[in-house]
């Protein structure tokens, strides 16, 4: 469900308590201003009407779908956690490349220098991509930011694995590559523990 879907559940739900309570609104002044029959009166009656049932429901309904709601958001928090987790081979690689010329400008990026791509899966983002909205929105936005780096990084990593450090003719990756990933490993390992934090405090 996205963001659009949500608010249309809230107005809906709004939009059904709100007609109730002003029939019942209608209901007492026609009563007091001119008197109305024993229909409405059945209507508006506590012992035999059929109004509070009605708010009742429409308020069940209401707390039922904000229950499921957060239910959802939750168990999303807890998925991006568990899969964020897993990217603990990005705490080590600053420490990793700190040997590599500063920037490489000549120096590749040798293929055991950085984590196996495997390592750093995204598949939670890349299946909740449309259910990111449920998420706090500062807390989506730096989800977004944080995967967003680390899929552009992750194929570099591949293709540096892909490589044999002693032999040019596999070196196809442009260096320009391998420059990025060095300047943005510190970057991305600060990304990721500062949403991991933020997803703890919220579990």
């Amino acid at each position: 469900m996205n963001l659009n879907e949500i608010n249309y559940s809230w107005l809906t739900a709004a939009l059904g308590l709100h007609s109730i309570v002003t029939l019942l609104v209608w209901l007492i002044i026609l009563e007091a201003s001119f008197g109305i029959s024993e229909i409405f009166q059945t209507i508006i009656t506590v012992d035999g009407g059929i109004w509070i049932p009605a708010v009742l429901t429409v308020l069940g309904s209401f707390l039922l779908y904000r229950k499921r709601n957060t239910d959802r958001r939750q168990r999303l928090e807890r998925a991006f956690a568990a899969e964020i987790k897993e990217h603990s081979n990005l705490a080590k690689l600053p420490s990793r490349l700190r040997h590599l010329e500063k920037p490489p400008t000549k120096d590749r990026i040798p293929p055991d220098a950085v984590p196996p791509a495997e390592s750093l899966p995204t598949l939670v983002y890349e299946n909740n991509v449309g259910n990111i909205a449920r998420l706090d929105d500062q807390l989506a936005e730096e989800i977004v930011s944080y995967y967003s780096l680390l899929i552009r990084h992750k194929a570099t990593i591949n293709m540096i694995q892909e490589e044999d450090h002693r032999d040019s003719d596999t070196h196809v990756l442009p260096m320009s590559y391998h420059k990025d990933l060095f300047d943005d490993v510190g970057h991305l390992r600060r990304k990721r523990r500062m949403v991991l934090n933020k997803l703890k405090k919220r579990q």
